[in-house]
């Protein structure tokens, strides 16, 4: 019977050996692989932050893979020797422990023990946390709440940027669609504007001025070089002042959306603002007189205000921009260059001509007036219909 136990105890020692030394060698091999591999095993250590740990130790030595090595295998060693020191000091402690407690004497004198020990401990540690509480100490939790909340405050309250942004947005949201447009542009003087709008229009145009009307109605300005010569003669021969000029009657409408964010903050803003152009009632495609589908004359002097837009506005840029490409305006700057440098012409005739020196300082000062900015760019692509607009055909 002895032999046959010492038989099954010798076979169960074999079996242990035998599990331990095939997980001794499977992590062996794994090791070796890891090795072999490294290229796919350093970016799983990295990501892991085991080589930002070892580095920070002092273990890691650049261009020394051998000595980096040892330095781990050296310190993995101490360290599970350490371990296991620990582990046996708590084993016996919790065996001592057990020895003491199974008894009522030294349940009591184990409690006495604990408490004189961890009350203190418990005193000064309540203490601290008092004192430093009261200089400002947070725990991380508290810092997090506490800056979180100064984030909200400053990102939607009251004295933010957004809410100042979203207020500035419902005060737009409340002006009338012509007030809105204004709010884009720079308003000119008189002077100002007959200055701008003294030259020769050219195809592609995209800066318009803008005219609002005593009774309110808004115009898209067309560059009229003739405006500051008709002007004059509105002056001088004491005319009834109606100045003409060609302009593009428009609306505005303001559609406002209203809605609340993620934030709980309400959101009033203008969602588009639609830029109508209005059509000349009169227009006919057949007649064989110039009429235009947009362009209407109107009193130079009806106007009271006069703005220059924001061509950087998208809703400015999709509406008011784009009418240099369209065919009235193709078709008046075909008019409008011809009857400038025929009238220009017509006064030069004038010089060649027995005049009196009256005469002939009044035409000078007439031609003058004739002086579009742009008159020597005209002059130079005159000759190329795709950069006038002009057709040949």
């Amino acid at each position: 019977m002895n032999t046959i136990l010492t038989f099954l105890n010798g076979f169960v020692q074999y079996r242990r050996g035998k599990q331990t030394g095939l997980a001794g060698l499977l992590g062996l091999i794994i090791f070796v692989l890891a090795v072999y591999r490294w290229d796919i095993t350093y970016p799983i250590l990295e990501s892991l932050k085991i080589i930002d740990f070892f580095d920070n130790l002092g273990l890691i030595y650049e261009g020394e893979p051998g000595t980096t090595l040892y330095a781990i295998m050296l310190f993995l060693s101490r360290a599970a020797i350490v371990i296991m020191f620990f582990l046996a000091v708590a084993l016996i402690l919790s065996l001592f422990l057990m020895i003491i407690g199974s008894s009522k004497l030294g349940q009591n004198l184990l409690a006495y023990v604990v408490l004189t020990i961890m009350i203190p401990l418990l005193i000064v540690w309540m203490l601290g946390y008092y004192i430093a509480y009261c200089f400002g100490f947070r725990t991380k939790k508290e810092k997090a709440e506490e800056s979180y909340e100064n984030w909200h405050q400053e990102t939607f309250g009251e004295h933010s940027d957004r809410y100042k942004e979203e207020q500035l947005k419902y005060e737009e949201s409340r002006l009338s669609p012509s007030d809105l447009l204004k709010k884009y542009c720079t308003t000119y003087y008189i002077e100002d504007t007959i200055s701008h709008l003294n030259r020769l229009p050219i195809f592609g145009d995209t800066v318009f001025m803008l005219g609002e009307t005593y009774d309110g109605s808004l115009y898209i300005l067309m560059p009229d070089p003739l405006l500051k010569y008709n002007r004059k003669m509105d002056i001088e021969y004491r005319r009834d002042y109606s100045t003409p000029i060609k302009a593009v009657p428009f609306t505005v409408k303001n559609v406002v959306l209203e809605k609340k964010d993620d934030s709980n903050i309400m959101k009033y803003r203008p969602e588009k603002m639609v830029i109508s152009l209005k059509k000349n009632p009169e227009y006919n495609v057949n007649s064989e007189l110039i009429k235009y589908e947009f362009l209407v004359d109107i009193d130079f002097w009806d106007i009271k205000s006069f703005y220059m837009p924001d061509i950087d506005i998208k809703d400015i840029k999709h509406y008011i921009s784009s009418f240099g490409k369209r065919n009235d305006y193709r078709i008046y700057l075909e008019d409008k260059v011809e009857k400038y440098f025929s009238q220009k012409q017509h006064l030069l005739n004038f010089l060649y001509r027995d005049i009196s020196s009256e005469k002939f300082q009044e035409v000078t000062n007439d031609l003058k007036e004739l002086n579009a900015t742009n008159e020597d760019i005209v002059k130079m692509i005159n000759d190329s219909p795709k950069i006038l607009g002009v057709n040949n055909e």
